[in-house]
């Protein structure tokens, strides 16, 4: 039997390498936040796991409005129990635990507490039955926590994955991992004091088959937990809001990726090669970290009423594509992120497609970069991260609820997809003096990636990370930001990677948005709803294929230790303004050997995506004339050396002062949108030669010289 030796620190919390970074569910709404696993009225990690006192059973009323509070059972003492839930027969706060299933009547381990069910927030008074047992119900039993299943993906070497749970404090476990070639070994662990336990498994290599037992042989009828049909090979995290969560029926997409699952193209020796988990929502945000989630209960759901399973490729769908309901346990890739799924199959065929793959999708729809992130270290390190009136305290409710349970794995890397409720309501900001949605992109980044690593031989401290820019048409109503938004998510630069964003590869969505956008007339073509029916619109663009394939080629350049490729850069001009031209050229660093070329477009729709701004004389009055900034489009052409000449003619004289190409929320489709046709996807003229990505958008104001400069922290005076 092996032991497994050595410590780390994290966060307050000192274990041995089997129990891992991070501690047992913190409490929620009560206690000393992230670092204290203790419960109301608890002292430090020594707290009483003591049931309360007493049974005492009442129908209490709840006040108006009276926000759900959760609290883990077992760490609640004697004292704070009842202080917790009750005090004269009055609630005092309306409280559940973590681990109560609302169909089974009884917390999910059988342990002691104080407990209230509901779930959301009610705007009228409830009644409802507290519970404070005396005794212990019924023991504790070993748990793997909810990410642990059968036909799951472990991190591969060099990596060294972990499995985790829940048991009586003080009781060994052990997890023996077998495979069809035989035993890999017996791994040790004691459960600590507020029942957290774990185990570090030796660096393995890609592929096999295997089992997992874990074992508790002092827990009540010696109980034991298992897995199977477990494989090892790369992790991937993808995290974000609405277009991250997109099922794959919802685009055009689906009906490939069904034909290539019936013929049989993820089959590997050891099962599918790509396995797929979705992590339940909690549902409201959560207050302080939750390291381990309640595995699905009998009825094959856990308390959030989803699956806690690890699926594998099939391909049913429901009768009806429209009506049909989603199961994940029936229905995947169908019902599972379309961007992670195909971000994992363009990935597979770009890196080694032996290796299996586990996608992890972590979403919620609606949401804001600030729920994603630990709350303290977003508000230590970035300044003007809140809206009027917003309140804070739900800042890093999903980095808890939905993050947290995955960081003590090991995992090869993250994609990012998230702003569409971020823009207009959060400034943009500037990783120059590290405030709004550019300092909170970048905070994000060494947030997740310092979290995963915290342990010793676990996630690389600097594990690729994947994000991409808002879609064209996904504004909500702030076409005007959507550029310098666009930006911000690149932490204030034309590309990654960068300062403020180093080891991050992007993928540009400016030119892929629905085409169906609103207003356009589809009727008849392939892209009309028949063919993919949409999600609440063009909000939620069906393209996704390619802005996954984009992730995907971004990333594959990482895995051979290179830099990931981006469309052409914008360096620098010269305005000639004997000839009426400028000329724009692109980074040569960044093109990686690639050329830039121009793909035609329609030159009399004003579809060059190129404008020039400059002073237009108005209606004089009182003998002077209104001097006005306008912005037209322009005509450009392809030049040597990998540059573009923009014509000035039509400006008939009049100086330019600045010039800007892509710039804005569908900056491509200018007749298009004029005469409600479809915008096709990847329309815009200027793109690289061999990666075929677009150039990156860029403003630029021109100097007296006939130079550009940019905003700091961007060059281009190249």
């Amino acid at each position: 039997m092996l032991q497994a030796g050595g410590f780390w620190r994290f966060r307050g919390w000192v274990y041995a390498t089997v129990v891992l970074s991070h501690g047992i569910i913190a409490v929620v709404g009560g206690g000393t936040g992230g670092d204290s696993a203790t419960g109301p009225g608890a002292t430090g990690g020594s707290a009483d796991p003591t049931p309360c006192p007493s049974t005492f059973e009442t129908n209490m009323s709840i006040p108006k409005g009276e926000p759900d509070v959760w609290i883990p059972g077992e760490q609640v003492t004697a004292s704070g129990c009842l202080a917790m839930c009750c005090k004269n027969t009055s609630c005092v706060k309306w409280v559940h635990t973590t681990f109560f299933d609302s169909k089974q009547g009884f917390c999910d381990h059988g342990q002691p507490c104080c407990l209230l069910y509901s779930g959301e927030t009610h705007d009228t008074p409830r009644f409802r039955t507290i519970n404070v047992t005396s005794g212990v119900a019924s023991p504790w039993r070993l748990q793997l926590s909810g990410i642990f299943s059968d036909n799951m993906v472990l991190q591969r070497a060099p990596s060294s994955a972990a499995i985790y749970g829940l048991a009586p404090p003080g009781q060994g476990i052990t997890v023996r991992m077998d495979s069809k070639g035989g035993s890999g070994g017996t791994f040790a662990a004691t459960a600590s004091s507020d029942g957290a336990w774990g185990v570090r498994l030796p660096p393995t290599q890609a592929g096999g088959s295997f089992t997992f037992t874990a074992s508790c042989p002092g827990c009540q009828n010696a109980s034991t937990s298992t897995m199977t049909n477990v494989t090892f090979g790369d992790v991937w995290v993808c995290g974000g809001q609405s277009n991250a969560w997109l099922p794959l029926h919802h685009t055009f997409g689906l009906n490939a990726t069904l034909a290539s699952i019936a013929a049989n193209a993820f089959d590997g020796p050891n099962g599918p090669k790509i396995r797929m988990f979705t992590m339940p929502q909690p549902g409201q945000p959560v207050d302080a970290p939750m390291y381990v989630i309640p595995p699905s209960a009998s009825s094959g759901k856990n308390m959030m009423g989803v699956p806690n399973v690890w699926n594998v490729p099939n391909a049913s769908e429901p009768v009806d594509r429209i009506t049909g309901n989603c199961d994940n346990n029936v229905f995947a890739p169908y019902c599972f992120s379309a961007l992670c799924w195909n971000f994992g199959v363009s990935l597979m065929e770009k890196t080694e497609p032996g290796v299996p793959l586990g996608l992890i999708s972590s979403n919620v729809g609606g949401t804001t970069i600030q729920a994603w992130s630990e709350r303290e270290q977003l508000l230590s390190t970035c300044g003007n991260v809140s809206s009027p009136n917003q309140n804070t305290s739900s800042f890093g409710g999903l980095f808890n609820g939905m993050i947290a349970p995955l960081v003590n794995m090991s995992v090869r890397g993250f994609v990012w997809y998230q702003g569409e409720n971020s823009i207009g309501r959060l400034p943009e900001g500037s990783s120059v003096n590290h405030t709004g949605y550019s300092c909170a992109a970048s905070n994000l980044v060494s947030n997740w990636r310092s979290a995963f690593s915290a342990a010793p031989n676990s996630t690389d401290p600097g594990a690729p990370f994947g994000i991409v820019t808002l879609a064209a048409g996904t504004s909500e109503g702030h076409g005007d930001e959507m550029a310098v938004f666009r930006q911000a998510q690149m932490g204030s630069y034309q590309s990654t990677p960068n300062v403020a964003l180093p080891g991050v590869f992007v993928a540009t969505a400016h030119d892929l948005g629905d085409p169906c956008y609103r207003g356009a007339n589809c009727t008849g073509t392939k892209w009309a709803q028949v063919y993919a029916h949409s999600y609440m619109g063009p909000i939620h663009p069906r393209i996704k294929r390619t802005v996954a394939a984009r992730l995907a080629t971004s990333a594959a350049a990482l895995y051979w230790n290179k830099t990931a490729d981006t469309g052409p850069v914008f360096s620098g001009c010269t305005l000639d303004e004997s000839s009426s031209e400028i000329t724009l050229r692109f980074n040569p660093d960044l093109l990686f050997g690639d050329n830039v070329t121009l793909r035609a477009y329609n030159r009399l729709g004003n579809n060059s995506a190129t404008q020039i701004m400059y002073n237009m004389t108005g209606v004089a009055r009182s003998g002077r004339p209104i001097w006005q900034l306008e912005w037209m489009t322009v005509n450009i052409s392809l030049s040597p050396n990998n540059a573009i000449t923009v014509d000035l003619s039509p400006l008939q004289g009049a100086r330019p002062l600045a010039v800007r190409y892509a710039w804005g929320d569908t900056p491509c489709c200018a007749y298009e949108m004029a005469n409600s046709k479809p915008c096709l996807p990847e329309n815009c003229p200027v793109f690289g030669n061999r990666s075929a990505l677009p150039a990156m958008p860029f403003t630029a104001n021109i100097t007296s010289t006939g130079s550009c400069v940019c905003a700091d922290p961007i060059v281009c005076n190249e």
